[in-house]
């Protein structure tokens, strides 16, 4: 279950273990001329854009003599490092590394007496290159170089002069940073410029990006890299109330009790709501996980139940399902309560139960995913 405004972090093991993090923060912006990235920024959210500059308009209508094609064109430069243009969870711009990127919003448009081509940005989806003239007579060309967005005219093949007043016009430009759920906390710092050219027009951010991301509760999660049974007399066992090979539905096979380990580091004060979520293949029953020969990968003649936080005995009805189910939507949920800075210890039981549908022999192993989630 993901819920709204959250960051996932989490591993797999023999019953997966995640982790999710939500961090409140108040996006700002300056006025400028051009963009100006905050000094000592530090941004306590993610999964959203995080910071805007000023929407920028302005226009100038210098005398030119020249090449068609070197004016006449809406582009996007960076010399950030390792930078290119691409898309981060939908947000389309010049990506600073995985999970970061500057995303564009507004209108460019570059004209000469004869020629133009206007770019319309926009966060959630590619720029919109068009011509007044001819939609045709535009190109557009990503990541050559410095120039991570280039809409230009078409080349012909013979050189386009052009001699006057020519117009660059910027309207509502407006750059954003945007930080993916994936990104880890720390500082980051990226040096180059980062410029979108109207024609000769320059609309710029400040050469020098750092900001610290700190959601205010950080935390990572300790779970044993597998829940292991050993080894189980399928035929023989005290708890068969059978009396035959394979015993009875729920007749308790073997049982592991541990702990979940939280630790939460942050500002103090800082608490979150939190829950756990169980999810798996379940074997006739939501409640079951199914297990399948290593083998064979046939059904095993066991299942597994699991009660977490509140402990209910061995192959009770009662605990986690693992799966959602019908009529009973929660029932794979745990409430938690609230996490706060510092360790917290989530107890668990986990069951082996006979599945009573026989006797098979050898190693039998499921896998189900256990994720932690707070606002």
């Amino acid at each position: 279950m993901k819920l709204n405004n959250q960051k996932r972090w989490g591993k797999v093991w023999s019953a997966a273990a995640g982790l999710i993090i939500y961090n409140a923060f108040t996006a700002v912006s300056y006025s400028a001329d051009n963009w100006s990235f905050p000094s000592g920024a530090v941004f306590r959210e993610s999964g959203k854009r995080v910071w805007a500059g000023e929407a920028i308009t302005k226009e100038e209508r210098p005398y030119y003599e020249g090449g068609a094609e070197s004016v006449i064109h809406g582009t996007v430069v960076s010399t950030v490092s390792r930078s290119d243009w691409g898309v981060v969870d939908g947000h389309h711009g010049v990506v600073l590394e995985p999970g970061i990127v500057l995303t564009f919003s507004g209108m460019s448009y570059t004209a000469s007496s004869r020629y133009n081509v206007r770019v319309d940005y926009q966060y959630n989806a590619e720029p919109k290159a068009s011509s007044i003239q001819n939609q045709n007579t535009v190109n557009v060309f990503k990541n050559s170089g410095i120039y991570k967005y280039e809409a230009g005219l078409k080349s012909t093949g013979i050189p386009i002069r052009i001699t006057g007043n020519n117009l660059y016009q910027a309207r509502n430009l407006q750059v954003a940073l945007y930080i993916s759920d994936s990104v880890k906390p720390g500082t980051y710092s990226y040096s180059g410029d980062v410029n979108l050219e109207v024609g000769d027009m320059r609309v710029h951010l400040s050469n020098r990006i750092e900001f610290t991301y700190a959601p205010p509760i950080q935390c990572t999660i300790n779970t044993p890299p597998k829940i292991d049974f050993g080894k189980v007399n399928i035929w023989d066992w005290k708890g068969n109330t059978s009396g035959t090979p394979g015993g009875n539905r729920k007749d308790v096979l073997g049982v592991v009790d541990g702990n979940f380990t939280i630790n939460c580091t942050g500002d103090n004060g800082a608490h979150a709501p939190a829950k756990l979520t169980l999810n798996g293949t379940h074997q006739g029953y939501t409640n079951d996980l199914k297990m399948t020969m290593d083998t064979t990968g046939e059904v095993a003649p066991a299942t597994i139940r699991a009660s977490i936080k509140s402990l209910y005995p061995p192959c009770d009805n009662n605990g986690v399902n693992f799966t959602l189910t019908n009529g009973k939507p929660l029932s794979h949920i745990v409430d938690l309560g609230e996490l706060t800075v510092g360790p917290h210890q989530v107890p668990y039981r986990f069951s082996l139960c006979a599945l009573g549908e026989g006797f098979k022999s050898g190693a039998a192993s499921a896998t189900a995913t256990v994720t932690l989630d707070w606002e």
